[in-house]
């Protein structure tokens, strides 16, 4: 029971899919109404569970599945993406709601439609793979919705910069680390079946993928950017 493979859109997949959909979108409209006390009691308790998910995370995979511990510390997307929506639900500090939004929509959809997981429900691994990924989608949902938050222009160009920039800090980081470091994915494909099995080999696949990120980053912007232009022109 515990050590059946992960099927990708299997019923466990796609229910959890679901769950954590209906969570980021409806548990924030909810909340939406309920008063800033409430509001901010929620977003400090969802903050401090996800910091202390991805602080202990690599030690009890390391102890318990066997994980190689360089290869499992808090540093990639998804885990700087909950570092950086936290600092924004306590802080408000802009431009880590600007990372974060971007980085949960474009990386963290992915990361959770097409799960680097091996093994299916009820597995400890599953659980910890979407709790944490789905986290990130429930903390931005209340960022955006409950807090009344939205993406700008500058939105973009902050996202886009910072993306290089620690793209390029995490491409050193495995260098000096070596194997089995993996950080971003920069030095080999996940065991997964995702869209980087149409990219070169690493490192090959890097402008590839910023490329992609950039078409994402566009596309997650669209509808804003149509919004905005509508309003304009009524106006």
């Amino acid at each position: 029971m515990f050590n059946q493979p992960f099927i990708l859109f299997s019923t466990s997949h796609l229910l959890t899919l679901s769950l954590i959909f209906i969570l980021s979108v409806f548990l924030p409209l909810y909340l939406k109404k309920k008063s800033i006390k409430v509001q901010n009691n929620f977003g400090y308790t969802l903050s401090a569970i996800m910091v202390i998910d991805q602080l202990l995370k690599p030690f009890y995979l390391n102890y318990y599945f066997d994980y190689p511990f360089i290869q499992v510390l808090p540093m990639h997307m998804c885990h700087l993406t909950t570092f950086s929506i936290v600092v924004f639900i306590i802080y408000r500090i802009r431009i880590f709601y600007d990372i974060a939004f971007f980085w949960a929509v474009a990386a963290g959809s992915m990361a959770l439609i097409t799960p680097d997981v091996k093994l299916d429900f009820p597995h400890p691994l599953f659980i910890s793979f979407f709790w944490g990924h789905g986290a990130i989608l429930v903390a931005v949902g209340f960022a955006s919705i409950a807090l009344s938050n939205r993406p700008t222009l500058d939105s973009i160009k902050n996202c886009i910069l910072v993306s290089l920039g620690v793209m390029t800090l995490m491409y050193l980081i495995n260098k000096i680390l070596g194997p089995p470091a993996n950080y971003w994915y920069l030095g080999a494909r996940p065991d997964a079946v995702t869209i980087m099995d149409l990219l070169p080999s690493p490192p090959m696949h890097i402008p590839f993928l910023i490329g992609i990120g950039l078409i994402f980053f566009v596309i997650i912007y669209l509808p804003f950017w149509i919004y905005d232009t509508k309003t304009k022109n009524a106006e």
